[in-house]
């Protein structure tokens, strides 16, 4: 099991997620956090210990391990957000980490509350609704460019594509080789990496 002191030490992410298509497969690394009412969340997105900024371990093995770093907000405040599409409570909205460190990190201290994260954020829900979702080979990929082009600046003088990977991992493809459906619940023998705490995947392949 992932420990805290391994996250914060190591990647700064809660989770890993991919997006696995017939041909590509993108992949993110997810950092959690609460967002509600009048709260300062500001000493939560700039937690630190003697290894420095969680948000600063996350943005670095984000590049490493080329995935789109994110952070997902829990919240049950009604408030605007990049989309205005959604519906009035979604429970969880991601935001580029790179915005969230440029926003409320950089610069003077000052209070950050829930409406101000979800003002860059996107519900999660979004992701499968939006024509963007459905253009590249399957993969979420435009989504992503068009609500957190912070993400992707670094690559637009560079072939690669930020998050995208023409190959999965073995421990994504032992996920997409079970039949958890059938067997109940996972088996012991399958393990994630201690680089995060829990793995999401999204099959989209045909």
């Amino acid at each position: 099991m992932f420990s805290r002191h391994e996250e914060a030490r190591s990647t700064g992410a809660d989770w890993e997620w991919w997006f696995v298509s017939n041909n590509k497969s993108l992949r993110l690394r997810v950092q959690a956090k609460k967002a509600q009412g009048t709260k300062d969340l500001y000493s939560e997105i700039a937690r630190t210990n003697q290894h420095g900024l969680q948000i600063d371990k996350l943005l670095a093995d984000a590049k490493k391990q080329n995935a789109i770093p994110l952070y997902a907000f829990f919240s049950s405040e009604i408030e605007p957000t990049l989309c205005r599409g959604q519906n009035p409570v979604e429970g969880v909205y991601l935001a580029s980490a790179t915005r969230v460190y440029g926003d409320f990190i950089v610069g003077a201290r000052s209070k950050v509350e829930a409406k101000d994260v979800l003002a860059i954020s996107n519900p999660l829900s979004c992701i499968t609704c939006c024509p963007l979702s459905q253009r590249e080979d399957e993969l979420p990929l435009n989504y992503f460019r068009e609500y957190f082009p912070e993400e992707f600046v670094a690559s637009e003088n560079s072939n690669e594509s930020i998050g995208i990977h023409n190959q999965i991992p073995n421990y994504v493809q032992a996920l997409l080789s079970r039949d958890f459906a059938e067997q109940g619940e996972m088996e012991d023998s399958f393990e994630i990496p201690n680089e995060f705490k829990a793995l999401l995947v999204f099959d989209l392949r045909s």
